[in-house]
């Protein structure tokens, strides 16, 4: 296969995952943007036979697909908050029912809280023996902790800095780990390289087998894409055997002349 279809997917594929939020474009490596531009050929090859032609966004949420099933091509944010659970109200005078968790208990009250409301079940056994500043605070600390992880500003510039970054800077590293712990943690998951399920020497079985579950149509593209990635690697390494021969002969050729 020519290079040239190949370097326009790899630029399908950046702009793709670029559009996409908090994906890991930076991370990968050549073989990994070749798996996913070859996914792209595949993708349009079969689209091409329909008379349809390319389209980026359409090849976008193809790749939003494939993202969502590849943990390591997302990085790991915290969700945004869940709504609070509400303590039930009686409709016409707005009373709240005692908590059925304080002594004595309300065993009845208790299992009717778990089967229609758990998250305000675990919320009762907390506070059952009233609110307490320690529950207070657990939930400032927890929320804090979600709001400076999901502040954290992660990209191009920051990947090429990040001291966990292969062998990295073990100095750079250690001062971040004491001066900011959980800065360093998400450095240190972030420096890990985006891997492709059916990528060549990486694959990944058992996220295969996740899109074969949950997309096989995508599936059966990227088995296609994979085969065509081997035949080019195949191709490159005997395109590489026979420059060094050639290297060799021109070598042996000039030895002879200067002895």
């Amino acid at each position: 296969m020519k290079d040239e279809p190949l370097m326009q997917f790899r630029e399908h594929a950046l702009a793709a995952l670029k559009s996409i939020p908090d994906t890991r474009w930076y991370a990968m490596d050549e073989t990994a943007l070749d798996s996913l531009a070859y996914f792209g050929i595949a993708w349009q090859e079969e689209r091409a036979n329909k008379g349809e032609n390319f389209e980026q966004q359409a090849f976008a949420d193809v790749v939003g697909q494939i993202v969502s099933l590849t943990p390591s091509l997302l990085q790991e944010r915290p969700e945004q908050p869940k709504a609070l659970p509400e303590v039930w109200k009686d409709a016409i005078t707005g009373e709240t029912p005692r908590n059925p968790w304080a002594k004595p208990a309300d065993l009845r009250s208790q299992m009717a809280v778990a089967k229609h409301d758990p998250e305000l079940a675990e919320h009762l056994k907390k506070i059952a023996k009233g609110v307490s500043y320690a529950v207070l605070a657990q939930q400032r600390e927890k929320e804090a902790a979600r709001s400076r992880m999901a502040a954290i500003s992660y990209g191009e510039e920051e990947h090429r800095t990040n001291p966990f970054v292969g062998n990295g800077n073990l100095t750079a590293r250690g001062q971040l780990v004491r001066q900011n712990p959980e800065l360093a943690e998400f450095y240190n998951k972030e420096s890990r390289p985006v891997r492709i399920a059916w990528q060549p020497g990486k694959r990944n079985l058992t996220e295969e087998g996740i899109l074969a579950t949950k997309a096989p149509h995508l599936a059966k593209v990227a088995h296609r894409a994979a085969e065509m990635q081997r035949q080019f690697l195949t191709e490159k390494v005997a395109v590489a055997k026979e420059s060094e021969a050639s290297a060799q002969q021109t070598r042996q050729q000039a030895e002879a002349l200067l002895r």
